[in-house]
């Protein structure tokens, strides 16, 4: 294209014009309509949206231009979507300005302005004189966070401070458990609009439901995979180097190449380990399962059974009535040449795939039924997919939860597990 030149979004500065980017859009907001102050008593239709060109540069954008044209526009792209940008206008971001409050954080100190008739949004096609490999890595930046894990609460932070939190914006780093399909729902003022449920996990809780009621998330979330995390684990770990690595410290023994797809520097990692099962108390005098409010997931008190503490669920405060529900709770021991990791999670779903039981068939297994489930895994070697948070200065101890445990093949397990 004469006259124009291709950037990255770390390229731009202040008077730089005639320029064309190539980022993948990694957020979308809904077009709004504002009063003209150029031209009283006319309208300008605005939209915003978020693009990114690498792991550490994102931009907010906004078209300006009337309703049809932005509202055609804001149809026709998605999250995910890679585009070609052509003749925005860069600005210095603005502090105190009323839209910065209502857009994502970002780490570019400027923002594009796209104006009708003079720039250009485009899809980017999959072409040859498009590299593949710039392609694919562009793709790959939607599955990277755009905030430090030191920004992330967990599941349980919400659980615990729920009516303190009331009302506040938080971010979370999760797993998706569950995709449920789209549901039409007619609001009061009669308009027709969409709502998705999905449900999510971490480290600290197996099952939270999140509603989704932004268009374009509702959409997106039609090509997440539930439960796929766990069949991707391949980094070979025995139990020392799980410990090890859980409390920071440096092991002598990784040599392997098996050590290299996780980041020392990271606050969690997954691995697979080829253990045994040393303690799987299913027949025993542990506890099994727990109680939880079905609404809010916050987890019910022995003494008062039945009665969820969380004054601010419609349950908690009186307003609904909802049966608790009832799911696995274990704790198990992992051990193998190299030491034992005790206290290990196995929760919810993942404790139903790994029994082969529902909870509610469980209940009603004989103490003999129980035994024989047991023995099923029991001091058997087995291939243990595990999530990993590590220690830190408010946590001595390491958080490991158990994501898929199922009898090992020999085979595999002489050619993948090191010679320690």
């Amino acid at each position: 294209m004469a006259g124009v030149r291709k950037v990255t979004i770390a390229d731009l500065g202040p008077g730089i014009n005639d320029i064309m980017l190539v980022a993948v859009m990694i957020a979308k907001q809904s077009p709004r309509t504002i009063a003209s102050k150029r031209n009283p008593g006319t309208d300008r239709t605005v939209w915003s949206f978020t693009i990114r060109d690498s792991p550490f540069d994102f931009i907010n954008a906004s078209l300006w231009g009337t309703k049809d044209y932005v509202n055609d526009l804001a149809k026709k792209f998605h999250t995910g979507d890679i585009v070609e940008i052509v003749n925005a206008k860069v600005n210095f971001r603005q502090s105190g300005d009323a839209d910065e409050k209502f857009n994502p954080s970002v780490t570019s100190p400027f923002q594009l302005s796209l104006s009708e008739g003079f720039s250009t949004i485009q899809l980017q096609s999959y072409m040859a004189e498009f590299e593949n490999e710039e392609y694919e890595k562009l793709n790959q930046l939607l599955r990277l966070p755009t905030k430090a894990p030191s920004c992330f609460l967990t599941i349980s932070d919400i659980l615990s401070n729920g009516i303190s939190m009331k009302g506040e914006f938080v971010d979370l780093l999760v797993a998706i458990c569950n995709v449920a399909s789209v549901k039409a729902i007619k609001t009061k003022d009669g308009r027709d609009i969409e709502c998705r449920e999905i449900v999510v996990m971490d480290q600290t809780c197996s099952n939270m439901p999140v509603q989704l009621w932004d268009p374009d998330l509702i959409v997106q979330a039609g090509s997440w995979r539930p439960r796929e995390t766990a069949a991707a684990i391949h980094t070979v770990m025995s139990v020392q180097q799980v410990i090890r690595k859980a409390m920071g410290e440096n092991s002598s023994e990784q040599g392997s190449s098996f050590m290299t797809s996780s980041n020392s520097d990271q606050s969690q990692f997954t691995a697979l380990v080829y253990c045994f099962l040393t303690e799987f108390d299913l027949d025993g005098v542990s506890r099994t399962t727990l109680e939880r409010c079905s609404k809010c997931q916050v987890p019910i008190e022995a003494n008062f059974p039945g009665i969820c503490p969380n004054l601010e669920c419609p349950v908690g405060s009186g307003s609904e009535f909802s049966k608790p529900e009832i799911v696995f709770d274990l704790r198990v021991t992992l051990s193998d040449h190299t030491g034992s990791l005790s206290g290990c999670r196995l929760v919810g779903q993942n404790a139903e795939k790994v029994i082969g039981c529902k909870v509610s068939r469980f209940n009603e297994l004989t103490l003999d039924e129980k035994t024989s489930l047991k023995w099923r895994l029991l001091l058997e070697r087995c291939a243990v997919r595990i999530l990993v948070f590590k220690s830190t200065p408010q946590r001595r101890s390491p958080l490991v939860s158990l994501l898929s445990c199922e009898p090992a093949d020999p085979i595999e397990v002489s050619t993948r597990c090191p010679r320690w």
